[in-house]
């Protein structure tokens, strides 16, 4: 059942990669639908499992459906690889400023979404989300 839940989520995020890459990549050197793609999905994915880990962990199916399934299939590595790539054919300094945001952009975004997770994790249960002290 888990492998059908994933395969649901991940159809649905792959069409959803697609149109918005459709919409934003079409017309630009830079690759704005990989870019808002892969923060957001850094951002929700943290703070979807931060607050399922701790709110919903009876709900596998749900949880890998929307992780593994919908936000694994709509963010992508590979596609950064090869637009950086493409970039740099173009212009080194963009290839650098694509390649560091994604990977420091991901990561606040990330670091940013458990925060918000958390702190609906606690609204929601009245006590303090559990898990560990993140350096700030």
């Amino acid at each position: 059942m888990a492998v059908i839940s994933v395969g649901i989520g991940g159809f649905l995020g792959a069409i959803a990669r697609y149109y918005i890459d459709l919409n934003l990549n079409s017309n630009s050197l830079f690759p704005w639908g990989t870019f808002a793609v892969n923060l957001a999905g850094s951002f929700f994915i943290a703070c979807f499992l931060t607050i399922a880990f701790s709110q919903f962990m009876e709900s596998a199916l749900l949880v890998h459906g929307i992780s593994t399934g919908f936000i694994g299939s709509l963010t992508t590595f590979s596609s950064v690889s090869v637009e950086a790539i493409e970039i740099g054919r173009v212009s080194a300094g963009l290839l650098v400023f694509y390649v560091l945001v994604s990977i420091f952009g991901g990561l606040l975004m990330a670091y940013l979404g458990r925060k918000l997770g958390r702190a609906v994790s606690s609204l929601y249960s009245g006590i303090e989300a559990p898990g560990e002290k993140i350096v700030e």
